[in-house]
């Protein structure tokens, strides 16, 4: 996925204690969030920027071109790269900017971003080394036969999820499934069809059968 960057006008030093929030919506987890704080000085005073503090190890920031001394009327950037791996479900994170103005205590900044981390991809390797799990391969079934994965059922996707919406698989809790299309794309669109009916660990495996190929070096392989 590709990473995002948004820049936002703020005016940050009117009230600095209250807390300047991004929300970034829904991600795949594994991505980075990128954030730029446009933040303007709209004291009559020049305001010194002390430190900039993260809030964990998964969050780096830094103020653009380094600029620590800010004029009235002046702004500065401060960006923000979150890595989501290993969360899952709502994240806040956020970085404290310290500073003060000419003859004032130091005060500080919080500035907030806020994401919902989802998880819809998984590795070849990753399904090699898991336990309890199905893979469903969507594809035509000429195209099944041509090259499959051992121990994978071929279902076309309406008909998997009609058997899904009537229970006529049973699918024990612990059970992932993972889904095979022609696509990530098209893959993707039918796990989230099958998350709506209650299947949360639904996956897709990441780039299909070629990259099952690649990374799995064939192993598991059915080909003619």
């Amino acid at each position: 996925m590709a990473i995002l960057t948004i820049i936002q006008l703020m005016l940050a030093f009117l009230s600095p204690i209250t807390p300047l929030t991004y929300s970034h919506g829904n991600v795949e987890e594994g991505t980075y969030i990128t954030h730029t704080f446009k933040l303007k000085n709209t004291s009559r005073d020049t305001v010194y920027i002390i430190a900039l503090r993260r809030s964990c190890g998964c969050t780096a920031t830094r103020i653009i071109n380094n600029k620590r001394v800010v004029p009235p009327g002046d702004s500065i950037q401060v960006f923000v790269k979150i890595n989501t791996r290993g969360y899952r479900g709502d994240i806040k994170k956020y970085v404290i900017l310290y500073y003060r103005e000419d003859g004032k205590d130091e005060e500080f900044l919080r500035l907030v971003v806020k994401a919902k981390v989802e998880k819809f991809f998984d590795t070849p390797s990753t399904v090699w080394f898991s336990t309890n799990y199905i893979i469903f391969d969507v594809r035509e079934k000429k195209d099944y036969r041509q090259c499959h994965i051992a121990g994978s059922e071929n279902i076309p996707p309406d008909k998997l999820i009609n058997m899904l919406k009537a229970k006529k698989i049973a699918i024990p809790e612990h059970v992932s499934l993972y889904i095979i299309d022609y696509t990530d794309s098209q893959a993707l669109d039918i796990v989230k069809k099958i998350r709506q009916l209650g299947y949360e660990k639904t996956y897709v495996i990441k780039g299909g059968l070629s990259a099952w190929k690649d990374d799995m070096n064939g192993s598991l392989l059915i080909c003619k």
